[in-house]
């Protein structure tokens, strides 16, 4: 479980190291710091100092430093040391605190690279309101940092190119992208953008371009302009947004340029091929709307035909359907029973096969209807009627023979297996002789 003071995570904590030879004073100013949201580091002399920064630079906000310590550095020492670091260790801020308090004191202590100079005894709160001062100045100088870094990441690697121009057309930035196109530019030497892009120095911008635009309204302007190059035909897309200082004043722009010239030859034969397939298909669509007239009558009639064919043979499903299964239960009517057990017996007579015929019966159905009423029975009659489709083969004549008597026609006999799920069920079994001796 992370511990938290005051909501603030140990983790989040900005860390304060403390170099200081004086061990009870470390101690004390490493509990008020503790106190007020804050990780501590200790060193007791200048060598111990250079040591903890070195394995902790990445996470140091602030150095508390006492400039008179036993050992080979000094406070001033280890200012010095840090100053000819990396950046990660060159920016930390460094709290000079000290019992020396005179004027060439704090100037030599600034001339080192300390941010506060601070005099023995301090005020607790005075120290407080500064390390948080020097901590919040780390955090923004970290998150410019980040962000710079992060700018130059994109601008050199991007894709497309990208040009920052100053308000005189003056060359300020080029991306690696651009310089690959325009191998002669480089920023920073007076070289102005409409002298090197339109393919021949023009000596002055050009009227209503979207530089011009952008750096005349401080407007966006997105266009799609070509350039006749001496060797090629160039399509360019191009973006231009303002760049403005603290005051919103136009200070220079940003242009961002893509080569669609491959998109736009693409396109133009896109257009082309569709113009010549439009044109196919008009003369096509002309012979065959001659064949369609002659052809339309005769379609119409088979369509016609067909409705009705499709209508009749569906009309005809559905009234075998209905004439065969009885409405409530979804299985066979007596009219089927009657005509498929008469087809059934005849083949058992032709080919000396056994049949059997069970007649299934609910006990006390009319109690069922006089209590709970005739919905609750045919609720009865549906429910049974799917416990036996349930039960039998496929090949076996289930049917409804009227009020709540089923009955079953079992082509090949029964097997003992089937017999006793029947005589669980409460069905009463009527059997041929051929059955009976199965």
């Amino acid at each position: 479980m992370k511990s938290k003071i005051n909501g603030v995570t140990m983790e989040n904590r900005p860390t304060i190291l403390l170099v200081d030879d004086d061990k009870d004073a470390s101690h004390l100013l490493s509990e008020i710091l503790e106190i007020n949201n804050y990780n501590t580091l200790v060193a007791c002399d200048g060598e111990e100092a250079i040591d903890v920064v070195k394995g902790n630079s990445g996470k140091i906000s602030t150095i508390i430093l006492d400039i008179v310590m036993p050992g080979k550095f000094d406070g001033y020492d280890v200012c010095e040391w840090l100053g000819n670091q990396g950046q990660v260790i060159r920016d930390i801020p460094i709290i000079i605190i000290s019992s020396r308090s005179s004027i060439s004191e704090k100037t030599k202590a600034f001339n080192y690279g300390a941010f506060q100079h601070i005099t023995k005894p301090f005020d607790v709160d005075y120290l407080l309101a500064v390390v948080n001062s020097m901590v919040r100045f780390k955090s923004i100088q970290d998150e410019a940092k980040e962000s710079a870094e992060k700018f130059a990441a994109i601008f050199d690697n991007a894709p497309i190119g990208i040009l920052v121009v100053n308000t005189e057309y003056e060359i300020l930035e080029i991306s690696n992208t651009m310089k690959k196109s325009f191998d002669n530019v480089e920023a920073g030497t007076g070289i102005k953008f409409y002298d090197f892009f339109y393919g021949a120095p023009l000596n002055k911008p050009v009227f209503g371009s979207p530089l011009a635009e952008t750096l005349r309204t401080g407007r966006t302007h997105r266009k799609t302009v070509d350039v006749e190059y001496p060797e090629s035909l160039v399509w360019w897309d191009m973006i231009t947004a303002p760049l403005r200082d603290k005051a919103e004043n136009i200070i220079g722009a940003i242009v961002v340029l893509e080569d669609v010239t491959h998109e736009r030859i693409m396109e133009e034969q896109l257009v082309e091929e569709m113009e010549q397939t439009r044109k196919t298909e008009a003369r096509m669509r002309q012979a065959v709307e001659m064949q369609e007239q002659m052809e339309s009558k005769l379609l119409q009639s088979r369509r016609e035909l067909a409705e009705v064919n499709a209508k009749l043979e569906d009309v005809n499903k559905k009234l075998e359907i209905l004439s065969t299964t009885d409405d409530l239960t979804g299985i066979h009517n007596r009219r089927f029973f009657d005509d498929a057990f008469s087809k059934e017996l005849r083949r058992c007579e032709r080919y000396s096969h056994s049949i059997s015929v069970l007649m299934i019966d609910i006990d006390h159905f009319k109690n069922v209807n006089d209590t709970y009423n005739h919905q609750v029975g045919d609720m009865v009659l549906s429910r049974l009627g799917a416990i036996l489709l349930e039960q039998f083969r496929e090949t076996d004549i289930l049917a409804r023979y009227g009020g709540e008597e089923f009955v079953v026609v079992l082509p090949e006999s029964m097997s003992i297996e089937r017999r006793k799920i029947l005589t669980h069920l409460g069905a009463e079994l009527v059997l041929t002789p051929a059955a009976e001796g199965m």
